[in-house]
């Protein structure tokens, strides 16, 4: 057994783990090489949370705008300390959804489980963590509503959308919108983790229907206990454009 092997033994019983990092499979440095590539200057950053995605961006080299979108106000009170540091990274305190509207979201216990759909059973077993504690009130807005104010006079604009379970209601509120990003990123299910959600092939068809495909993927929450993924992110980009 070598050094790096010893090593995490160890770690593995706190529950870390040490790997050599490897610059062809890091999914942050493969979506900072297409943020560079298309010359992206805005992300819209909806379920932005505590703002991890936006720290991996700007961590990976991106400088661009960030406007970001998370509506549970302890995860928006972190979420603004981070952004108040960065003169390029709007934040928001509401969601984003098929309509205007107020609405009741669960609260989960590790937070960013936290949906407006109900959980089910499958995600709770995988990670009991994830069991809802409580509700809030938030405000749910389209993003064609906002979508001028948002875009302003962004060129190339990468739509990242992490709502567990609620992706489609996003989506279906960004009907127009869609008309002017060429490339979306957002998580997908491959088994039901909450009620009502779509899944990934229902998501799939959606964006070949409106000319885009899938270019690339990176896999996300998995059942431990039996080796079953159950989310990974997908990237879409239109397919007129470059691949």
């Amino acid at each position: 057994m070598g050094k790096l092997d010893r090593l995490n033994s160890i770690l593995r019983r706190l529950g870390f783990e040490m790997i050599r990092y490897n610059k062809g499979t890091s999914a942050v440095l493969r979506r900072k090489a297409l943020l560079d590539r298309y010359k992206m200057d805005l992300v819209i950053d909806v379920g932005a949370n505590t703002g991890i995605f936006g720290k991996e961006l700007r961590m990976a080299g991106y400088n661009g705008a960030i406007v970001s979108f998370e509506p549970l106000r302890d995860a928006f009170q972190i979420l603004s300390s981070v952004a108040n540091q960065d003169p390029d990274w709007e934040v928001n305190n509401f969601a984003l959804g098929q309509e205007n509207s107020k609405q009741e979201i669960n609260i989960s216990g590790n937070s960013h489980s936290s949906s407006i759909l109900e959980m089910l059973d499958t995600h709770t077993n995988a990670e009991a963590s994830a069991a809802y504690i409580g509700k809030q009130e938030i405000e749910i807005r389209k993003l064609d509503t906002i979508f001028p104010e948002v875009a302003g006079k962004a060129k190339e604009i990468f739509l990242k959308i992490d709502t567990q379970g609620f992706e489609m209601n996003v989506l279906k509120g960004a009907s127009n919108s869609l008309d002017m990003i060429n490339t979306v990123q957002l998580e997908m299910s491959l088994h039901p983790l909450y009620s009502g959600q779509a899944l990934y092939n229902d998501i799939m068809s959606f964006f070949h229907q409106r000319g885009y495909k899938l270019i690339d993927i990176d896999p996300g929450f998995a059942d431990l206990r039996t080796g079953v993924l159950y989310q990974f992110d997908g990237i879409f980009r239109k397919s007129e454009q470059k691949p």
